[in-house]
């Protein structure tokens, strides 16, 4: 199916109008009537009723519309994606412990991505032993985790945390110092 196709019904839909749908392509009428029939019969279906008023969506076309709506959003999504890689932004998947992505990577995201607004970041969270298995099948280019020692992987030390126990002040505990 051709976009070029699909973006025809859509503008055809959002308009009622093959006059006014042919200026929005910046096609002329019979290049978007040949598109329309060209559709219709990919899809072996009328998707508009011609009236004397204009074009009216069928049950079908009313029916194809959520779709080609997604198709043709997707496409565009995809487009975006390639130019954001040829300006050298992309995609950054990062893999983190709950603890790692819940209070230090708010912090340190707001600051990559006001020095690069290019690159999209997506993040997963899993246990230190997921977050390895994420970075050793590709899931994620960069893992955040407790130290885990693993022939395949270069780690780098970021920080040292602190762990301690926190009791009532009645607690049998309380009143030791370690």
């Amino acid at each position: 199916m051709q976009q070029a196709r699909i973006e025809a019904f859509l503008a055809v839909a959002r308009t009622g109008n093959m006059s006014r749908a042919a200026d929005e392509l910046f096609v002329t009428q019979p290049a978007l009537s040949a598109r329309l029939k060209g559709l219709e019969g990919e899809l072996q279906v009328a998707l508009f009723a011609r009236t004397s008023r204009g074009m009216r969506l069928t049950e079908a076309g009313r029916a194809f519309r959520p779709y080609a709506e997604r198709s043709v959003a997707a496409l565009r999504e995809g487009q975006e994606r390639l130019r954001l890689l040829q300006r050298g932004g992309g995609v950054l998947t990062l893999a983190a412990t709950p603890g790692v992505s819940t209070y230090t990577l708010p912090a340190v995201l707001e600051h990559f991505t006001g020095a690069y607004p290019q690159v999209l970041i997506s993040v997963r969270t899993g246990h230190s032993e997921d977050v390895l298995e994420m970075v050793l099948s590709e899931a994620a280019h960069l893992g955040l985790a407790r130290e885990i020692r693993h022939p395949d992987v270069e780690r780098v030390k970021l920080y040292e945390d602190e762990l301690v126990l926190v009791v009532g002040p009645h607690h049998p505990l309380a009143l030791q110092r370690e």
